[in-house]
């Protein structure tokens, strides 16, 4: 039986190799046929980062806060139309009902589109009457922008008072709104290897936590922004000088010419 099955292995190899088969692969049609797949499977793959290209992965306050110009909580007034009809911002007049950084304004553009035929992957629309926080940049012109990742929150939803968007919020406008670092993502400053310690009844407790570091990387000073006991705040000292991994950031220390203090957020509990 062994010898049957190999005899029929070595069959189909020679019939895969034989000139017949290399002729039907080369062929005319089956050349065209080839041709066409590969430039259906290029034009698939060029429009793959179109359709995907805007992933909002902001799982934290203190990344999108310590990266923004303006932090509020905003009510939209008025929207406009794209002016002009180029213009991938829209520009909605607002009411600042909680500044938590930088200056109070009036207006701000929205990347998005509003009466005009055109499409970006992090563009939104925000419905007047509605109330969001906004994460903003300035543009050119020092006028405030922002889209879809860094405007999607409301504290009118569940989520925000069950993650004490708030109460961070508080906090870092009292130890971090004049601080603005150009981190080039979360991942960079994202804390997923501190060792938890179990604590069913504390399993949602989040604590801040600030580092200045030296422009040579040396760690300058580590301070907490929330109450943490001394245990906690041992434990935390502990991790940010000899577990968490400062190459991370090393090329965002290395364009800054003095010294730069991050904040980090830690889920230092589990049940």
């Amino acid at each position: 039986m062994q010898m049957i099955k190999r005899n029929w292995i070595r069959f189909w190899r020679n019939w895969a190799k034989s000139s017949f088969v290399e002729f039907l692969l080369n062929s005319s049609p089956w050349r065209m046929i080839k041709k066409t797949l590969c430039i259906l499977l290029l034009a698939a793959a060029f429009s793959i980062p179109k359709a995907f290209a805007c992933y909002c992965s902001e799982s934290t306050i203190t990344f999108p806060y310590q990266t923004a110009d303006f932090v509020g909580v905003v009510k939209i007034l008025k929207n406009y139309k794209n002016y002009p009809n180029t213009n991938e911002y829209y520009r909605a007049d607002v009411e600042v009902l909680d500044l938590y950084k930088g200056k109070n304004l009036k207006h701000l553009y929205i990347l998005g589109s509003n009466g005009v035929d055109s499409y970006n992957s992090c563009g939104t629309f925000i419905k007047e009457g509605e109330v969001r926080l906004i994460f903003g940049n300035f543009m050119k012109d020092k006028s405030i922008s922002t889209y879809l990742c860094k405007s999607y929150k409301s504290p009118e939803e569940h989520y925000y008072k069950r993650d004490q968007v708030e109460e961070k919020l508080t906090l870092l406008k009292r130890f971090a709104r004049k601080h603005t670092n150009k981190i080039p993502n979360e991942a960079s400053i994202y804390i997923g290897d501190f060792k938890k310690t179990i604590n069913k009844d504390s399993v949602n407790y989040t604590s801040l936590v600030g580092v200045e570091l030296k422009n040579s990387g040396e760690i300058k000073k580590i301070f907490n922004l929330t109450k943490d006991n001394e245990q906690l705040r041992s434990a935390l000292e502990k991790y940010f000088r000899n577990t968490f991994n400062w190459k991370r950031i090393k090329s965002m220390r290395e364009n800054n010419t003095g010294d730069i203090t991050l904040f980090f957020e830690v889920r230092p509990y589990k049940s």
